[in-house]
Formats: C-alpha cells, structure tokens, sequence
C-alpha cells in the first residue's frame, strides 16, 4: 500500500491546505466540479479527485489514486488534476 511507505506528514496548520472532492463509488464528477469552483471563489485550492475507469472498480486501485492524491497535496507539489 502506497500510504504506508510514506513516512506521516503534518501539513502546516497555520495555512489552509487544499480540499480534495471526492465522489461517492461509481459517482460522477461534475457536481464536484461545481463545487470545487466555489470553494475557489474564497481563496482556496480545490482539487476534484478523478477515479480510475468509472468508479466502480477494483477498491483497491481506487484507494492508491486516492492515496497518491493525498500525498501530493500534503507535499504540495501536486499537479493541476482537473
């Protein structure tokens, strides 16, 4: 598992980190989209975590795309997803 290779991070608590949207199993992302474009409108970093295929495979595949979203946005390196 990805997650447990890496060693725990705390993000910066004085500074508010992104909010990564993720859609229920088999769920779509537009309504995120949506969203995540009025959490921006505030200030702050939205990213809508897109998951493999179409939701609904293998869980644990769903969980590593997850897991590497998390890390780079705890890194905050991360890549512009949308």
């Amino acid at each position: 598992m990805p997650g447990r290779d890496r060693p725990r991070q705390v993000p910066n608590q004085d500074v508010p980190g992104p909010v990564l949207l993720v859609p229920g199993y088999g769920g779509g992302t537009d309504g995120l989209n949506a969203l995540a474009e009025r959490i921006r409108a505030t200030g702050r970093d939205a990213i809508v975590v897109t998951p493999p295929g179409d939701g609904t495979g293998d869980l644990r595949e769903q969980a590593d795309v997850l897991d590497a979203y998390v890390g780079e946005a705890i890194e905050g390196g991360r890549r512009q997803w949308m």
